[in-house]
């Protein structure tokens, strides 16, 4: 009889843990916590093409004419083969750089091109590699990154060698224009350059025609020309005698001319002239091509080439920003922007990616070699990403290098904040922009350890730059960016047996005795995965938050602006839902937060396929995880509401939110596991409409994707659900996100 009893109470166990386990309770009277509205932005840095061949006005692409030849010929694979996949073999990416005896290699690699530096303290450096370098040629864990001449055949050999001695020599990116008998002859200059590596010489030698190259922007994926709209365009070109140039704007087919105009230009031979232009096509193209043409006998070198649409497609105050990314930033719902990056820890030409070399006209700005590609431009940099932030109405997060003069940020900020009477401000009113930029948040580097060494060496620069940024703006916030993960998660107070964290708690006191607990924050990254709760709660960096307050009394602010993944799949989607779940369920403890990256090109990755909206060149469209965005943010509801508790094992994750005015509740939940799941919701204090609105993303495969041929095969589908009362039941699909919204009746 006891026996019996002691199953009897276990099977009624069982059953109610059943019964809870199949409804989600809603208490709409019980607010846990308003969650911060900049739960939702964007990360971007010199990545994937985001920002120059993306934000920045700049419609071409190669516009210093640094990159060598082109590697066409070598038939190169096409295509990523796993959109999962971190790298992936890429045609776009792959470079052909020379050594110091102008041997050629061609680089594999698309992240960390190994080109050396263009500038050390000024001087240029006119190879791409030394010989020499054992850490290139020798290092057996990157035995890959370079490909020597003799690995080729001989076929290809041959090849290489007469594209680049010979008389076409023609820059990455950019293509011949040849008609009628003209002869012409090419060749990438290195001496006596306009501001990098290379320049590209043009002669017309004899015959009758046209000899000239044409660009079709980013990866050649084509210009967006819209009919009867202006393109304002800047040459920096070296001639040694009178000349006639054309520039012109020409149809997919190059051999249709949608504008052209001649140029007459004055002897130039010892000096870049600048020569500004409009252009204005017959009609449209999506992939377009800009040209620069010799008619007749004569020679020009070009130094630089820019082309942007007019006032028409570019943010107010006609800033170089285009206004149909803006106009997406805002469609997603971002509230807040970080630009930062590898190029601030990882940049190879540290001593060039400075803010001074970031300012004044564009096209006198010297080229950088980057981090992601070794052909970077500081066309668009720290004021160019205000612009953006300032146009998308964003709060803009600014990243900076830990080993920056902290003189020289004293400039930076009265550069962008001061009157237009003192001596940086006037600058910025010379560049441009009379009203101060909103600058209110500065990063100091990137992706910092929390722990050792480095992590000592970190906190005595991050200390000597506040130390100096602090008296020149009290207000101004600084950010440490430092991954934490599970680093400090399971010490108590007082704890002193951990060199890490007393280093760590030396200089949150010294943070203290400054005053500054409200001017300082932490940007921890996490990854874009599907990890316990622990582990997530670890990595935003509450765990540390937790052990500050209980150790030292100091409230950490938290801005984790950079959720990690390598892909932008579905399953991303479903990932990125449930961590905006989670950062919603704990936003009260959260300033803000991102995710990267925004932005990505479908013609090409560089590195880390992760872009939440793909664009060609003239349209965008979402991922998953951008679908996500819009489901938070078209209606923001910033109140947290109680729910039931939810099973560990299952794979729903639920989280409720409210309307200010409590005549909104709606329900976000993820289903990442593959079955259905049907569940009874059952709502106290609120009493809905008989009608409730679903928007559903998903079930899909988890390695289905948007591509540029079928844009929207992952899109939010909407529907309807009778509500009876103040319970209604449904099933959730496996692999999949809804949103449930109601109103009060």
């Amino acid at each position: 009889m006891k026996n019996f009893a002691l199953l009897l109470i276990l099977f009624l166990s069982i059953s109610c843990y059943r019964n809870n386990e199949n409804t989600i309770s809603i208490d709409a009277s019980k607010k846990l916590h308003e969650a911060s509205i900049k739960l939702n932005g964007a990360n971007v840095e010199d990545l994937n093409f985001q920002c120059y061949g993306g934000m920045y006005s700049q419609l071409l692409y190669g516009q210093d004419f640094e990159e060598h030849i082109d590697v066409d010929f070598l038939n190169l694979p096409e295509t990523v083969s796993n959109p999962k996949s971190v790298i992936g073999p890429l045609r776009w990416v792959s470079m052909l750089v020379l050594d110091e005896k102008g041997k050629p290699y061609l680089t594999l690699q698309c992240r960390r091109l190994p080109v050396l530096p263009i500038g050390k303290k000024g001087t240029t450096v006119p190879y791409d590699v030394y010989s020499k370098d054992p850490f290139l040629f020798v290092n057996s864990s990157r035995e890959n990154v370079l490909k020597p001449l003799e690995s080729f055949t001989a076929d290809e050999q041959k090849m290489i060698v007469e594209r680049m001695n010979g008389d076409k020599q023609i820059s990455r990116y950019w293509r011949e224009i040849n008609t009628g008998t003209a002869r012409g002859i090419y060749k990438l200059v290195t001496k006596d350059t306009y501001n990098g590596r290379r320049d590209q010489k043009m002669q017309f030698i004899s015959g009758v025609g046209e000899v000239g190259i044409e660009n079709s922007g980013l990866l050649r994926m084509g210009i967006n020309l819209q009919e009867g709209k202006n393109y304002e365009g800047i040459l920096r070109v070296k001639n040694p005698g009178t000349c006639d140039l054309y520039v012109a704007l020409l149809g997919s087919d190059p051999k249709e001319k949608l504008a052209e105009k001649v140029i007459r230009i004055n002897p130039s031979p010892n000096s870049f002239q600048r020569i500004d232009f409009e252009l204005i096509p017959s009609r449209s193209d999506t992939k377009g091509r800009f040209a620069v043409i010799l008619k007749e006998p004569g020679e020009i070198t070009l130094g630089y080439a820019f082309l942007q649409p007019g006032l028409w497609g570019r943010v107010a105050g006609g800033y170089p920003i285009r206004q149909d990314f803006v106009d997406q930033l805002k469609s997603n719902g971002m509230n807040i922007i970080r630009y930062n990056g590898s190029m601030n820890n990882l940049c190879i030409d540290n001593e060039l990616y400075r803010w001074k070399n970031m300012i004044g006209p564009n096209d006198e700005r010297t080229p950088y070699t980057g981090t992601f590609t070794p052909y970077a431009t500081h066309g668009f940099g720290i004021f160019e990403f205000l612009m953006v932030a300032e146009a998308a109405n964003l709060e803009g997060v600014v990243g900076i290098s830990m080993d920056e003069d902290p003189a020289e940020i004293k400039e930076m900020i009265e550069y962008a904040k001061g009157s237009v009477t003192s001596k940086w401000g006037s600058m910025r009113a010379r560049d441009g922009h009379p009203e101060p930029y909103k600058l209110n948040y500065i990063e100091i580097s990137n992706e910092q350890s929390a722990i050792g060494d480095r992590a000592k060496v970190y906190f005595e620069k991050f200390k000597t730059l506040a130390t100096e940024i602090w008296k020149a703006d009290p207000e101004m916030n600084l950010m440490v960016s430092i991954n934490i993960g599970n680093t400090f998660a399971n010490l108590k107070k007082g704890d002193q047996n951990n060199p890490s964290y007393n280093q760590l708690r030396d200089f949150i006191l010294w943070i203290k005795e400054q005053g500054k607990e409200e001017n300082f924050s932490w940007d921890s990254h996490y990854s874009a995965s599907f990890r316990p709760d622990t582990i997530i709660y670890n990595s935003f960096g509450m765990a540390l938050q937790d052990l500050l307050k209980e150790d030292l009394d100091f409230n950490l602010k938290l801005y984790p602006l950079e959720e990690n993944g390598q892909f932008h799949t579905f399953e991303r989607g479903l990932i990125h839902a449930r961590l905006q779940n989670y950062l919603n369920r704990w936003g009260n403890r959260i300033e803000g937060a991102a995710t990267a990256n925004m932005f990505q090109p479908e013609a090409g990755y560089m590195t880390w396929p992760q872009g939440r909206v793909f664009y060609d060149s003239h349209r965008f469209w979402n991922q998953a995880s951008g679908h996500v965005d819009q489901m938070f943010t078209k209606e923001w509801l910033p109140w947290v509401l109680d729910v039931g508790i939810q099973a560990p094992a299952d794979s729903l994750d639920v989280l409720v939110k409210a309307s200010d005015d409590d005549n909104v509740i709606s329900m976000y939940v993820v289903n990442f596991g593959n079955q259905p799941k049907t569940r009874d919701v059952n709502i106290t204090g609120f009493k809905s409409a008989k009608e409730a609105t679903i928007t559903k993303l998903g079930p899909h495969p988890l390695s289905a994707r948007n591509s540029g041929e079928n844009p929207d095969l992952i899109s939010p589908v909407k529907g309807t659900l009778k509500v009876s009362g103040n319970k209604f039941t449904y099933e959730f699909p496996g692999h999949s996100f809804t949103q449930i919204r109601l109103e009060r009746k």
